[in-house]
């Protein structure tokens, strides 16, 4: 790490990383927790809230800190709120959690940041079932956001879901609920850490970034942080996946789609079944050698696709158009 003191949240990454990424988290951010239908969650906010709003949403048994390099790069032009999603991270679960929940935490910490003041709409940009997040709440509150970018989440063609889920993949949840094993010491934990689906690393250091912020000390050792029982609340059945495409291409707001172009979460047959129902309404946006965690392996990329994405739209807002 090149250029002084590292940033307390990379405490205990080893060796140098690239200096956009130390830029980057250098980059001041405010810390908060947000009570959402009284219980807390965690969130980020980077840039001007007087700046038009984005609020970033991550996947399933992820966390902010998954995005959290990925927003500072967005921050000069926007006001960007990253959030960790009730059961992961560190927001506890909600006591009394609904489905209907994860639309409400996004609102309300897009409220707490002050996105919805003055006459500018806040943006959401979703990665894989964080884009449940966001459908949810565009469909909760439809006038009160500018637009959505949902980043490779699984939408396949309904036949294609269907032999997928007769074969007892294991996406069609719900799921049973396994505690959590504690393992002894940090390193051991670490070494198990694995995106879901597996694929290359392009980039370690930024692997064992959200790895080492995905962990928790225990009584005897470490844990995951995030709550077996989300793998249940979060469950939907082959019915409710096999909906998402249309619903999303349903949704009264404007729309993008970036995908990872060697995703096996949104391969060549759901682009091409997306463009056929979507008959060119909105812009799918192609990452080249980036798999479903796009943002770990072209993150750069990434963000200059989204940052186009915004731009635009913001300026068509400005314009009146």
């Amino acid at each position: 790490m090149k250029g002084g003191v590292r940033p307390a949240d990379l405490d205990g990454l080893e060796g140098d990383c690239p200096e956009w990424f130390d830029a980057a988290m250098r980059v001041p951010r405010r810390e908060t927790e947000v009570e959402v239908d009284g219980s807390p969650v965690r969130a980020y906010r980077w840039g001007d809230p007087a700046m038009p709003g984005v609020v970033l949403a991550h996947g399933f048994l992820a966390h902010a800190r998954s995005l959290c390099f990925i927003a500072p790069l967005l921050s000069d032009r926007f006001c960007v709120v990253a959030y960790d999603l009730s059961g992961m991270g560190d927001s506890p679960k909600h006591p009394h959690f609904r489905p209907e929940h994860r639309g409400m935490e996004l609102i309300e910490v897009a409220r707490d940041a002050g996105l919805f003041s003055g006459d500018r709409r806040p943006f959401i940009v979703a990665h894989s079932l964080g884009g449940h997040s966001g459908m949810t709440a565009i469909e909760q509150q439809p006038e009160a956001f500018g637009g959505l970018v949902i980043c490779d989440m699984m939408l396949m063609r309904p036949s294609v879901a269907e032999r997928y889920f007769d074969a007892g993949r294991p996406i069609s949840w719900p799921a049973k609920e396994t505690p959590h094993k504690v393992r002894p010491d940090l390193a051991s934990i670490l070494e198990r850490y694995r995106l879901m689906p597996e694929q290359p690393i392009a980039n370690p250091f930024l692997l064992e970034y959200i790895a080492r912020h995905s962990v928790r000390a225990v009584d005897g050792g470490y844990v995951w942080k995030f709550d077996p029982a989300v793998r249940v609340t979060d469950g939907h059945p082959a019915e409710w996946w096999i909906a998402q495409p249309q619903r999303f291409v349903d949704l009264p707001i404007r729309k993008a789609f970036v995908f990872g172009e060697r995703s096996r979460v949104f391969p060549a047959d759901s682009l091409a079944y997306l463009r056929e129902i979507s008959d060119g309404a909105f812009p799918l946006v192609g990452i080249p050698d980036a798999h479903h965690h796009l943002m770990v392996d072209q993150p750069l990329a990434l963000a200059s696709a989204l940052r186009a994405i915004l731009e635009v739209w913001q300026s068509s807002d400005r314009d009146g158009g």
